[in-house]
């Protein structure tokens, strides 16, 4: 915790990525909430019709959310070492850290055999912008047929 009595989360990650035995503690309690409150934002946002409803998860298949039943599942993807530069550098960790996150998920040739759409995330951010605005108006376009 910090002084403010808020979360640490920094300190959290350190913890559960680095011991398999606390983060399946911490996620017997953690996902099934998390599950029943995104379901119920789920419902409350369908309810008002929208173009599209985007779920961002990103354990949805080491959780099993993936059985919820959406319509399609799109997964960003980059190669490995990308990853971990970018988790270093985003969350200020050392290369074991980022890694020990990493393999806390499903490898990344899983996740691409369960989803209906891949993104590749190896470039830019413009170039990451382009793909993700034509998906989206692809799959608007098809919840509008």
């Amino acid at each position: 915790m910090h002084p403010d009595g808020s979360l640490n989360r920094a300190e959290l990650g350190r913890i559960i990525f680095a011991d398999k035995e606390k983060r399946a503690i911490l996620e017997q309690f953690t996902h099934p909430i998390i599950a029943y409150l995104a379901e119920a934002e789920a419902e409350r946002r369908l309810a008002g019709n929208p173009p599209l409803l985007v779920y961002d998860c990103p354990l949805l298949f080491e959780t099993g959310l993936d059985r919820l039943g959406f319509q399609e599942i799109v997964v960003v993807v980059a190669e490995q070492e990308l990853c971990i530069s970018r988790i270093m550098r985003r969350d200020g960790l050392s290369d074991g850290e980022a890694r020990n996150r990493l393999a806390a998920q499903f490898p990344v040739e899983e996740k691409q055999r369960r989803a209906g759409i891949v993104i590749d995330n190896s470039g830019t951010p413009a170039e990451l912008e382009l793909q993700v605005k034509k998906i989206y108006s692809e799959l608007v376009q098809r919840n509008r047929s």
